[in-house]
């Protein structure tokens, strides 16, 4: 009876398969398939598919007894707002019974390698800079990667769902990515200004080489 391919987002344990694609390992003589899993705390490893099915791995080791008062989250952030984001963003992207994966993952919206990893994650994007902050994507037809997404409110995610909005300054009406080329000013960049600072366009839509302090 054929092996059954396990499917990306699926969960066994602490473990989430990333990618299903087999990688074949020769062990005493057998040759055993493994996956590319990730587990709760950010590690990624190779899993032999056999122990996943049979629940004989269930993490990459960060879980103990906890007798031994060892954390089982390793970064020690795991119930903060801030991991709850990123497991989220993972979540929408690689898990298909997710409820938003069809606006997310199922049109092609995919998380960079390295935020794979919950420290780097925390490393480009630092904590929630107000309450209830949210990542939101400049570019909506792009993923998840740090030239691409900046904090932002409720209010302003609103206003970017799935259509792309248009800046009109100076007789242009361009996206935010068209003025990032046009003024050669990074898109999170200018996105921060509108959004996070609030500046006025003819504040936010000036050329790198006039570019002001934020």
């Amino acid at each position: 009876m054929p092996r059954k391919i396990p499917a990306v987002g699926q969960i066994y344990g602490s473990w989430t398969l990333v990618d299903a694609t087999p990688v074949p390992s020769v062990s005493g003589g057998q040759t055993r398939l493994n996956y590319l899993c990730q587990c709760v705390c950010g590690q990624q490893k190779l899993v032999n598919g056999s122990n996943l099915r049979r629940r004989l791995s269930t993490s990459c080791g960060c879980l103990r007894d906890t007798r031994t008062g060892v954390r089982s989250i390793s970064h020690g952030m795991s119930k903060t707002p801030l991991y709850a984001v990123w497991r989220t963003m993972l979540q929408r992207c690689d898990k298909p019974n997710f409820i938003q994966y069809k606006d997310y993952g199922g049109r092609g919206i995919k998380v960079c390698e390295r935020w794979y990893k919950f420290e780097n994650f925390y490393m480009d994007m630092g904590p929630p800079p107000f309450p209830k902050a949210s990542i939101e994507r400049v570019d909506n037809d792009r993923g998840y990667e740090p030239e691409n997404v900046v904090w932002a409110d409720r209010a302003t995610q609103a206003k970017n769902k799935r259509t792309t909005v248009r800046f009109d300054f100076a007789g242009s009406s361009l996206t935010l990515r068209e003025w990032s080329e046009k003024l050669g000013v990074k898109s999170a960049t200018l996105a921060s200004r509108i959004y996070v600072y609030g500046w006025p366009l003819e504040r936010a839509l000036q050329p790198a080489k006039t570019e002001a302090t934020v």
